[in-house]
């Protein structure tokens, strides 16, 4: 036991944990004949998508609290789960074995049954700090989600994709709802999230705080666009969030 209570300790623990009850929840699942679905974390869309099926179908499915896409993935392939959810980009890097899952070689007999719904790319951040466009970033503390979560590669992607080099005493590696927290008590800046639209915690925070919704630059999704790896550009309209007058 570590008693001194370290926070990147604390980090650590606290992933090992969710991993592991993901695991034995996945086992417990096929014991009973059922089918365990990787989803993400807790209060995330994944998850309360998949807890949706557990509950409407007739098939006996289990969701699973995970760390997100990326992790999913690496559990369907190590036939941990049969079912996963990810975002399309990491989906099609675990094909092809690119990016994050260069080391482990193309994933060839990764199959998709169904396309749910596009995830815009959501950065949103104080009123107070200074961010008009996602160019004024640099410099700032950005929460990009946790480790093997898709939503943390994507925004660490989004961010080169405006020349901005995500350095490490700078870059704020905790879940969404930490994040909006932190926003609230000014430890970040900003916070870049992929999540489908409108989004619940992101309204909630919306409405609770005085925060921006920032727009990318055409160039960065131009760029993004083009190397065909799950991107398109995706406008979210005036009004999706009470406090957005534009889209």
């Amino acid at each position: 036991v570590l008693r001194d209570g370290a926070p990147a300790q604390q980090a650590i623990i606290q992933e090992e944990l969710v991993a592991a009850g993901a695991v034995i929840r996945a086992r417990l699942a096929r014991t009973q004949e059922g089918y365990a679905f990787a989803a993400g974390p807790e209060n995330g869309q994944y998850l309360r998508f998949a807890q949706a099926v557990s509950d409407t179908t007739r098939t006996r499915t289990v969701a699973l609290v995970t760390r997100g896409g990326e992790e999913n993935i690496r559990m369907l392939r190590e036939g941990k789960v049969p079912l996963a959810l990810a975002q399309a980009d990491v989906a099609l890097h675990a094909y092809e074995g690119r990016g994050n899952f260069t080391g482990e070689g193309p994933y060839s007999s990764l199959r998709t049954f169904g396309s749910l719904y596009p995830e815009p790319v959501h950065v949103l951040a104080r009123a107070d700090a200074g961010i008009q466009t996602a160019s004024d970033l640099a410099g700032k503390r950005v929460a990009i989600g946790v480790k093997g979560s898709a939503s943390r590669t994507t925004a660490l992607r989004v961010l080169q994709a405006h020349g901005i080099k995500a350095e490490e005493h700078l870059m704020v590696e905790v879940p969404l709802g930490e994040a909006l927290v932190g926003l609230r008590q000014k430890r970040v800046d900003a916070v870049i999230q992929i999540i489908g639209m409108p989004a619940d915690s992101v309204r909630d925070a919306l409405d609770e705080i005085p925060l921006r919704l920032v727009p990318l630059e055409p160039k960065a999704i131009a760029a993004l666009a083009a190397a065909k790896a799950g991107y398109f550009a995706f406008t979210i309209p005036a009004g999706a969030y009470a406090t957005q007058k534009e889209p």
